[in-house]
């Protein structure tokens, strides 16, 4: 077992490959406006069927699996996780077997729908005995197969930020003052950062965190820039001192909590459908409600602020109907899609 854990990040340091990302998305992808607000729609990044900032990590990472020679992916997430969701999808399209270790969320119509669209892909599903505290030993059991590998939270591993990396070139004609970006697992924001100095912007990276604990999520993504500086420019001596600079991380929008949506959140919700864009009360509303008040303090004449979208606008439902709803918990011969339910979905 010990030897199984200690692989949990050995995917994060040592590619296997030359990497070049696979083609799972549509880049770059365009900017909007939406009442003053640039909007970067990264929800539109969905040539392969589903969408959001997934893609972009994804793409790194199961090239580098493929590379490896793995025929197994684990990975792990709260219920409605949408990375657990686009691991599952494009895993599956990729031809690997996905398995995923999941923790219950509050349960909302989106959250719901999020984890029916996880079901049909076929995924393994065991929900986690402990909460986060069980999950390293699930995953090590899980893990204990041969050909199999992690994809870490959020694909937020040092080659899965590349892809947010290579993403800051694609707004260097915007010349915003700030980019706006959900924090969760960190690799969005982190990734940014780092492109934003690679690309000479001039811009600060503002991460709205949306995942518990403050003390912690803020000081793995300051973590996570200086690893993956190293993966991209070993070299440098400055690349990481310099994003972690630009790098904004910013606190009191996270309300009750992550999956719990939050009152200005439900407000950006609906000001936002009006410019076609739609967002979740977990992620997306609380990054661009902050979003929203930047633009309002910057004032009409300021340099743009760009807020970058990061959830799919994929329709789930297309997902759930094009699959079967035919994950386990644990072990196949005994689960039922029923038990997953109850375990991961407690009424809010």
């Amino acid at each position: 077992m010990a030897a199984a854990l200690s692989r949990l990040h050995v995917s994060d340091r040592f590619p296997a490959s030359n990497n070049v990302p696979l083609p799972l998305g549509q880049f770059p992808t365009r900017v909007t406006d939406a009442g003053g607000l640039r909007v970067k729609r990264d929800d539109e990044a969905n040539l392969g069927g589903y969408g959001g900032n997934k893609v972009r990590k994804l793409a790194y990472l199961l090239e580098d699996a493929r590379a490896r020679g793995l025929r197994r992916l684990v990975t792990l997430g709260a219920a409605g996780s949408h990375h657990v969701l686009a691991t599952a999808y494009y895993g599956r399209r990729e031809g690997f077997e996905v398995a995923a270790v999941l923790v219950p969320q509050p349960r909302t119509d989106h959250v719901v729908e999020t984890l029916r669209a996880t079901l049909a892909q076929g995924a393994l599903i065991t929900p986690a005995r402990f909460g986060w505290a069980g999950v390293p030993l699930q995953v090590a059991t899980l893990l204990a197969r041969p050909r199999t590998g992690l994809i870490a939270t959020g694909g937020s591993s040092p080659l899965g930020t590349r892809g947010y990396v290579d993403a800051a070139a694609e707004i260097a004609g915007e010349d915003p003052s700030e980019i706006v970006c959900a924090l969760g697992s960190g690799g969005t924001a982190a990734g940014l950062a780092i492109g934003a100095v690679l690309q000479g912007l001039a811009c600060t990276v503002h991460g709205v965190l949306v995942a518990d604990p403050k003390s912690v999520v803020p000081w793995l993504t300051r973590r996570l820039v200086e690893r993956t500086a190293r993966l991209v420019d070993p070299r440098s001596r400055t690349l990481a001192r310099e994003a972690l600079k630009k790098l904004v991380i910013v606190t009191d929008e996270l309300g009750r909590g992550y999956g719990y949506s939050t009152a200005r959140g439900d407000a950006a919700t609906e000001r936002a459908a009006v410019a076609g864009i739609v967002l979740d009360g977990t992620y997306t509303a609380k990054a661009y409600a902050y979003a929203e008040d930047r633009v309002r303090r910057a004032g009409a004449t300021a340099q743009p602020v760009l807020y970058w979208h990061t959830l799919s606008s994929s329709p789930r439902d297309a997902l759930i109907s094009a699959g079967s709803e035919n994950a386990f918990v644990g072990d196949p011969a005994t689960g039922n899609v029923a038990d997953i339910y109850a375990a991961l979905l407690p009424s809010a």
